[in-house]
Formats: C-alpha cells, structure tokens, sequence
C-alpha cells in the first residue's frame, strides 16, 4: 500500500474494505490531534483491557476519533452502526459472544481477527442487550478489543431495565476540543509549545502573550466542536461556522423527541432555549419558567444534562476532601456543552477577527468562566467531572467562588475573570474559613506567584490569612496542574 493511503481500511455494513486516503481522512478531521488518543492508545496495549464505552454528547467527535484512532494503530475497523443496520443490533440479543461474533461474520461476509482489528459498535444505546453483552466480550473473547459509543448513551446508562456489566467495562469521557487541541489543529504549533514549555521564572514575551489571547478570543467565537472549526478552517467564514453551530443546536432540539413528548417536550425545548441565559448562575427555578413546578423543571433539566449539553457543576461546603461529601443535590450552576455553541444561543455576533487582544476585556464573564469550565472537564477524561463551586449565602456577606478542584490530595480555589484584575473577597473568605494555602486565578495576566498576606472580616471576627496565590492567563488552563506542581 502507498504511503498516499493511511494503515488499514475501514469496514461498514455499507462497503468493503474501502482505503481512505490522507486526503479524505483530512475532511473528517484527522488532523485534530485530541488528548484522549493516548488514552486510548494506553487501553489498546494493557493485557487486562475491558470493553470502552466513549461518553459524551452528539457530534463531539466520538466516531471520528474511533477511526482515526483504529488507522494510527495499525488496526482494520470494524464498525457496527445499530441505529442505521437493526439487524445487526438484534444478534446482539444473544448472551454468547462467540456466537455473536460468528454471526456478524456472517451477516457482513468478513473473518473477524482479535489481533488485528478493531471493532466499534456505534449508537449502542439503540439495543440494550449490546450493553449487556459487553460483559460477555470481556469474560469469552477478550483479546478482541472493543469500544462503544452513542449519541444518547447516556440516557440508555440511567434506565433501570439495563443490566449493566458493572466491572466488566471501562468509561472514557469525550468532550469538545481544549484549547491546547484549538491551536493544534489551527497550526498554531510554536504558541502550543510556548505553553507545554512554559516555567515559573521563564520569560513570556509581551507578542506571544498578545498573539495567544488573539487565540483565546478566536477559540470563545468558534468553540471546540469539530465539524465547526473544520468547516472555518476551509473558508475562513465565521458566518459558514456559526451555521454549523447552529446546526448541531438544532440536531440537539431534534434529539428531545427521542426522550420526551407533549408536555415534557414543550419544557424540554422551552429550557433549552433560554438557559444559556443564566449559565454560570445559581439555578433559580423562577428564573426558567413560573408556568412549572420546580419538580418538573429539574426533571427537565436533568435530561439536558444526561444528554450532556448542559452541565452540572454542585455546590460544596468544603469542610474537607472528599469535596463530594459535602456537595448540595439542590444548589447548583449550569455550563453549556461549549462555549461556542453558547455564543451562538446567545446570539452574540458571529464576528471577525479583532487585531487588538484589548477587546478581550470587553467579554461577558461567562465567556471566559465557561472556557475554563470546560477545558477543566476535558481534562477529566477518565472519569465524569468532578468540579465543584462554593457558595455562602448571608444578609450581608454573600460570597462565591467560581470552582473548587481536588488536586495533589487538597482543595484547590479557582477564580476566573474576564478582565486582568478584579475583587477576591469572596476567594479571602475561602481561604479564612478552609484554611488552604494556594489558590488559583484566571484572568488576561501573565502569569505570577503572589504571597497573599492580609485580614479578613469574617461574621464573627476579624482573622489573618496567608496563602499563595497562582495567576495564569486563561490560555494556560490546560498547563496549570503542571505548574502548581512545579511551583516552588
């Protein structure tokens, strides 16, 4: 084979053995390096490897990255789509995987090979006897490596009637692009490497700070989700990427029918539109519809968040680690999918490029908030997010904290801000009532270590606190466990 095409084919139920060039791989989005590659990479190699089921919401890229994936490890892909071939998905009602696999050899004319291929079963949620029948590749023909994905996978997970292979299967989380995987993609290659290089004590010069918060505003119009930035990267177009957001929101609407009707569908489409307009808030029912119970609402947002467009970020009282033992099920904020598609819900201009990163501090603190949001999840690819927000409500000293993070066996405080200062009372009362000694700040800076040394009036007395406090501009949100790491 000439190095023209990349190692392998590619079977569907629909063709052969077709060859994919370089040049047809490259429209599907081949060149996006994403993270969780070498996650997998790590699951395709280990000999105790159980079937991966890929997480996460429509078109972050799930199938793209199985294929891309299956061509860079030299395997043949074979790959079941259950929603577009039922008659694949019912010989999966079978409980012996052997027999299965026999089957599907029959059914697609083909010779299976567990050393050499790689087989994906796509829209798994469509058969909940595919779910179950995992457990059975893993106990009868586990050196077959398997993966499985679905658009709306994760409402199949909840549903009681599913017996799940609990311990039998592995999870991986799929999100919208970082921003570290933007300026890939983009070719931004020597300001990644400022970042991936970048040390406490080492100079960042005023151009690469000017040209990588340039990027920051272009990744806050454009997002992460694949198809959006492959299509501005063909045509330079915001106004061709915001129809491609707009789009995939549609495709979203589409999907409720699939999981409500009549009256749960009318909320459902109702909240979808118009919670992107309190993201980064404490949810007020009230404030999303007065014509509902509360229970409905929360029923109704819950799905928003199984189908991963939305996303839950609990109150904790931080009284100590695990920060899950203290997290509120009723106190809580909500964080789109990604901050793209929030603009485009929004309705803020599509927009060209501006040459002056200063207009960066004319953005709405969500903006910036749901950035960092989001690429902090994406770092949590192994399991599903564990971010928490800190609130204390009073007459007179109410106090937020944007997020609370477990990192190095500590609570970690996170502040973002839009512009490059901002207040920190409420990051002070934090510190006086946790005691913890670093904090972490986002905002449009270079980076700086700060000793923080000062007193804080708190509802009983007036206290000292002494912490450190770790500035980053938002373009090292991907480098900053690294760093504090580092710190001295």
């Amino acid at each position: 084979m000439t190095d023209e095409y990349i190692w392998g084919y590619i079977y569907t139920y629909m063709t052969k053995y077709t060859p994919i060039s370089r040049q047809s791989i490259q429209t599907i989005g081949a060149n996006f390096d994403r993270a969780i590659t070498t996650d997998l990479e790590n699951w395709l190699i280990n000999p105790q490897r159980k079937p991966l089921i890929l997480r996460g919401a429509r078109q972050v890229g799930k199938s793209t990255l199985v294929k891309i994936f299956a061509s860079k490890m030299e395997r043949r892909l074979i790959e079941l789509n259950l929603e577009k071939k039922p008659k694949i998905a019912k010989i999966f009602e079978q409980i012996d995987a052997e027999r299965i696999l026999k089957d599907i050899e029959i059914e697609l004319d083909i010779q299976i090979n567990p050393k050499k291929d790689l087989f994906f079963i796509d829209e798994i949620q469509v058969s909940p006897k595919a779910l179950t029948s995992l457990r059975y590749f893993k106990e009868d023909i586990s050196q077959l490596p398997v993966i499985a994905a679905g658009s709306l996978l994760d409402f199949a997970l909840t549903q009681e009637s599913i017996s799940m292979p609990v311990g039998r299967i592995s999870f991986a989380f799929v999100n919208p692009m970082t921003f570290e995987e933007f300026l890939e993609a983009t070719e931004k290659t020597k300001l990644l490497n400022e970042l991936k290089t970048f040390e406490w004590g080492k100079h960042l010069s005023e151009t690469v700070h000017s040209h990588l918060l340039e990027q920051v505003e272009l990744y806050l119009k454009l997002g992460g989700m694949p198809e959006v930035l492959q299509t501005f990267l063909a045509s330079s177009d915001f106004t061709e990427a915001r129809t491609i957001q707009e789009d995939i929101l549609s495709t979203y609407r589409e999907d409720f029918s699939k999981y409500a009707s009549g009256k749960d569908l009318l909320l459902l489409q109702r909240l979808f539109d118009s919670f992107a307009g309190i993201l980064g808030n404490k949810v007020k029912y009230a404030q999303l519809s007065r014509d509902e119970s509360a229970r409905d609402i929360r029923r109704a947002l819950d799905l928003l968040v199984q189908a991963r467009v939305l996303a839950r970020v609990p109150h904790s009282n931080c009284g100590g680690l695990p920060l899950a033992l203290e997290q509120s099920d009723t106190v809580y904020k909500l964080y789109h999918l990604d901050v793209g598609l929030m603009n485009a819900q929004l309705g803020t201009p599509a927009g060209g490029r501006h040459q002056s990163p200063a207009i960066l501090t004319q953005l709405l603190g969500i903006q910036a908030e749901q950035m960092i949001y989001q690429n902090l999840r994406a770092q949590q690819r192994k399991q599903d997010s564990k971010i928490y927000y800190w609130l204390r409500e009073r007459k007179t000293q109410n106090a937020e904290l944007d997020f609370v993070l477990e990192n190095e066996g500590q609570m970690l405080p996170i502040e973002v801000k839009s512009g490059a200062a901002g207040s920190m009372r409420s990051l002070f009362q934090f510190i006086a009532k946790t005691q913890v000694k670093k904090a972490l700040r986002f905002d449009l800076n270079l980076p700086s270590i700060q000793d923080i040394k000062t007193e804080v009036i708190t509802s009983s007395e007036k206290q000292s606190i002494k912490f450190k406090l770790y500035s980053l501009p938002l373009y090292l949100v991907g480098q900053y466990a690294r760093l504090i790491g580092n710190a001295v």
